[in-house]
């Protein structure tokens, strides 16, 4: 009697498993989309660069060539852009992550609390945006204080 229950759970159990496929790049568009991950993400990489270039270009870290500077600028938002680590993230999503799952989540943050959430946060995000490169900027002064206060004591 018990092989008549056991057998028929198990099959059905199984089935989901093996029916479990990699999440497909439509699914990660639209999970990412909802997520709001590209302009945060690049938001992100602009808050990190944007403080150190302005005070390269400033002539605060005695950088003279700023052209250079510019096209080094522009490198770095290239190589860190949301198209050029997307395929490793895509492929990091499909490794850990069943269709199945993408779909539940997906259907989750398509609800109109988690949009309202999402919308909140993309509008702040310039502001955001600020408030990192000031501390970053803050930061970069400091170690720049402390590294020349050092030069200093030592002659």
């Amino acid at each position: 009697m018990i092989k008549y229950i056991f057998v028929p759970f198990l099959l059905f159990f199984m089935s989901g498993i093996v029916h479990a496929g990699q999440p497909t790049d439509e699914q990660l568009d639209k999970f990412f989309e909802l997520k709001g991950a590209p302009a945060a993400y690049e938001s992100a990489v602009r808050s990190i660069y944007a403080p150190i270039v302005s005070m390269m270009k400033a002539g605060n870290l005695r950088v003279k060539d700023k052209e250079g500077l510019d096209a080094g600028a522009a490198q770095v938002k290239e190589t860190f852009s949301w198209q050029k680590v997307k395929p490793d993230i895509y492929n990091f999503y499909k490794t850990h992550y069943t269709d199945k799952e993408l779909d539940s989540y997906i259907k989750t943050m398509s609800r109109r609390e988690y949009k309202a959430m999402a919308e909140k946060e993309t509008s702040l995000l310039s502001d955001y945006d600020l408030m990192i490169q000031s501390v970053t900027m803050k930061n970069i002064l400091e170690l720049v204080i402390r590294i020349e206060m050092g030069k200093a004591l030592k002659k």
